[in-house]
């Protein structure tokens, strides 16, 4: 009788090989692990091993010595290592170790999960290896961005065909998070600043720069909202226009995404950024990606609400920020409804639309933006 896994293989065929970044990345976090951190080399010897981010100190096996890593391992560097091999490990099913050697067999095709960690680690080298010069606080962060939104009413339903409106935006924002200034036709206007996340640049680069630790900060500053978020889920439990609000990895996705839009991020904390989104469950990558702009871009997405899925646009080449979409992958039902803050707590109100609301069907963008420059000058009003 046939074997069951050869039934499988018949009926799934055969999956594209693993890239070879995925299959190396896999190999060296697992024989590290497998080794107890030393691997075999192929005359037999063992030597240390340690990623290729460590430095070029290399022998003729292409293995580095223990006392080159000791020299080269700061403590920054410690915290990143012990990340990638937690992260790369998912990409291989089994390693058999076995007297003077060590075996490692892969899948046959990287698992999105492996993937994403892999491309956002690189995403996290190009980021530390930028050129970054720290504004003064009372210097102004300079941007530029387009918005792009439908105007769909109750009654309506949104397609992929529908049209958007789009909407430019130049901003100033001041260093030390304390003002904001827009161009509105031509009128400076300059008003107090708010939001969920920080806005000032030294709170900013004062952010834990290990993964989980800037994950932890985020979701004890808003342990409230969470909190306040599930009350509303289950006092309009099977009403109509039941809110659904962003929350738990989508709301850290989406914090971690705004850090990146809507502010000058010195190079580790974006780097620590990618590493933090690597390690919420459910992030994909596609690398043949177009933003809205039209450009080739890599997206970094995470599905939200159970009906949208919320990307963040990367260059492809530099790994720099380039803007965000959400788009419906599932039919959706949007009714009005409107929050109210009462007593220190945000409370919903439903307001079930007689016309049915607004539907969204899958494959409509529900919005977009990009940012086209950033820059820090010296007054609000000032171009770089």
């Amino acid at each position: 009788m046939m074997n069951d896994l050869e039934t499988l293989r018949e009926a799934w065929g055969q999956p594209e090989p693993p890239v070879a970044e995925v299959r190396h990345a896999a190999r060296m976090a697992l024989l590290e692990r497998a080794s107890g951190g030393s691997a075999v080399s192929a005359s037999g010897s063992t030597s240390a091993l340690a990623p290729a981010s460590l430095g070029d100190v290399r022998g003729p096996a292409g293995l580095l010595s223990r006392a080159a890593v000791d020299r080269r391992l700061t403590p920054a560097r410690v915290a990143r290592r012990k990340w990638a091999v937690r992260a790369l490990a998912v990409a291989a099913v089994a390693v058999v170790v076995t007297a003077g050697l060590t075996a490692v067999q892969l899948y046959d095709g990287p698992t999105p999960a492996a993937h994403a960690q892999v491309v956002l680690a690189r995403a996290a080298d190009a980021a530390q290896a930028r050129s970054f010069g720290e504004p003064r606080p009372d210097q102004w962060i300079y941007t530029e961005t387009r918005t792009w939104f439908h105007k769909a009413h109750d009654g309506e339903t949104v397609t992929a065909r529908t049209p958007l409106e789009s909407e430019a935006e130049t901003a100033w924002r001041r260093a030390d998070g304390e003002l904001v200034a827009h161009d509105r036709d031509g009128k400076l206007e300059i008003h107090n600043l708010g939001g969920n996340t920080p806005k000032d640049y030294a709170t900013i680069a004062a952010l834990p720069t290990d993964p989980e630790a800037l994950l932890a900060l985020f979701r004890e500053r808003t342990a409230r909202r969470e909190a306040v978020v599930e009350r509303i889920r289950e006092r309009f439990a099977g009403h109509e226009a039941a809110p659904n609000p962003v929350s738990g990895d989508e709301f850290m996705f989406g914090l971690l995404r705004t850090l990146l839009s809507d502010n000058l991020v010195p190079p580790e904390v974006e780097a620590t950024v990618f590493r933090a989104i690597a390690l919420l469950p459910g992030v994909t990558v596609n690398e043949a990606a177009t933003d809205p702009e039209g450009r080739p871009a890599l997206a970094v997405s995470l599905e939200a609400r159970g009906w949208l899925r919320s990307e963040l646009f990367l260059d492809p080449e530099t790994f720099a920020y380039r803007g965000t979409r959400e788009t419906a992958v599932r039919d959706h039902t949007l009714h009005n409804g409107f929050f109210v803050w009462r007593g220190g707590e945000s409370a919903f109100s439903p307001s079930p639309s007689p016309t049915g609301g607004r539907l969204i069907e899958a494959g409509a963008v529900y919005r977009q933006s990009t940012r086209t420059a950033i820059a820090v000058v010296d007054e609000p009003g000032q171009r770089p």
